[in-house]
């Protein structure tokens, strides 16, 4: 029988959400008359990982605004509202227990300037440890500004 801690997968789902205007906007949303706005591809990126492995992708932003804006990306952990299933961004720090992605994470926490209608692509990695506990992970990359 094979040892499971060996050949366990890990699944790992980030979602993308601007916090301009509040903690659980998604993706494509703008603003409407205030000038300011973000777009967001792909909004929810779902892996299957191996422990020890590395995940590389990339985050489109677009400043969907009418003028130029600074963007700051940052990572958060959520939970669910259990509700609806409506995410709930955890404080810097926090984390969701075993649930928890955050900290696998690394991304440029530079700020972001973009013009009007001017996009940028962002590298991200998710790197699983050797002794990560199977099952699902989540975390979220948030744009405020």
């Amino acid at each position: 029988m094979k040892n499971l801690s060996k050949i366990a997968k890990i699944t790992a789902g980030t979602v993308i959400a601007s916090s301009l205007f509040a903690p659980a906007i998604f993706a494509q949303q703008s603003s409407g008359n205030s000038g300011v706005g973000i777009e967001v591809s792909s909004p929810i990126y779902e892996y299957t990982i191996a422990a020890g492995k590395v995940q590389q992708d990339i985050i489109k932003i677009k400043n969907v605004g009418a003028s130029e804006q600074t963007y700051y990306p940052e990572v958060l952990d959520f939970k669910s509202d259990d509700k609806s299933g409506t995410p709930i961004f955890l404080n810097k720090g926090e984390t969701n227990g075993t649930y928890s992605l955050s900290s696998w994470v690394s991304i440029s926490s530079s700020p972001i300037k973009l013009a009007a209608n001017e996009s940028a692509a962002l590298n991200f990695n998710i790197t699983v440890p050797a002794n990560a506990e199977p099952g699902g992970h989540y975390e979220g990359i948030l744009f405020s500004t």
